[in-house]
């Protein structure tokens, strides 16, 4: 990609040639996995989430300025701190599974029951005495529409669930929908990562084998 569009003014990709300069980039195609699950539920459990799920919410990263000001009401800007964003939402369609294996809801109850007990309030000594035993880690990757670039990537530490999200199933007998949860969480770090970052380039090999395996090209037809 040029340093300097010939556009600059117009500001669309189409030039005077009949070259487009750039493609713009096309929300939904994003993909997260678990790289790190807690005690009390492993990755195979999560990988269902990541198969199921419909939406991600990323927090942000803020920087803190406090204004100084000056003679004549004159102000200057001074940073003080980072303020970063620790809520991570995921949202996910719930199934029916005939291999009688448990709703995903069930795993994401079963971590938060081990953080602190329905019933007792404690943590379970097993599976989350440490935070080192309860948050879980992942990466996240939204590319384009061939899955072959990576648009935006970023690692998530430290995440735990801080909701069982029981109200989200509404049941009403007149009406007859998919069951839709959005699992709200709170993360540690988030940071961007650049395409060619280890965990970035691994998964992006692992969907693009899924997808060449599953055969995505139709075969010309006569």
């Amino acid at each position: 990609m040029p340093n300097v569009f010939q556009n600059i003014v117009t500001r669309h990709p189409l030039t005077k040639d009949g070259v487009y300069e750039w493609d713009f980039a096309v929300s939904g195609y994003f993909f997260f996995k678990f790289t790190k699950a807690p005690k009390a539920v492993s990755l195979d459990d999560l990988s269902q989430l990541q198969a199921l799920c419909t939406g991600i919410t990323l927090p942000d990263i803020n920087i803190t300025v406090n204004d100084r000001q000056g003679l004549g009401g004159l102000r200057t800007g001074v940073v003080t701190s980072l303020d970063m964003g620790t809520t991570f939402e995921i949202r996910f369609v719930e199934i029916v599974h005939p291999d009688g294996s448990y709703p995903l809801l069930y795993y994401i109850a079963k971590w938060a029951n081990a953080v602190r007990n329905f019933m007792t309030g404690v943590a379970n000594k097993d599976t989350a005495f440490s935070m080192n035993d309860y948050k879980a880690h992942g990466v996240f990757l939204a590319t384009d529409p061939t899955v072959t670039k990576v648009v935006v990537a970023a690692r998530v530490w430290g995440f735990v669930p801080t909701t069982v999200p029981m109200s989200n199933y509404h049941g009403d007998i007149a009406t007859n929908d998919f069951i839709e949860y959005t699992v709200p969480g709170h993360i540690d770090r988030i940071w961007p990562i650049l395409e060619d970052h280890s965990e970035v380039s691994n998964f992006l090999s692992e969907l693009r084998n899924y997808l060449e395996t599953a055969g995505i090209d139709i075969p010309a037809t006569t």
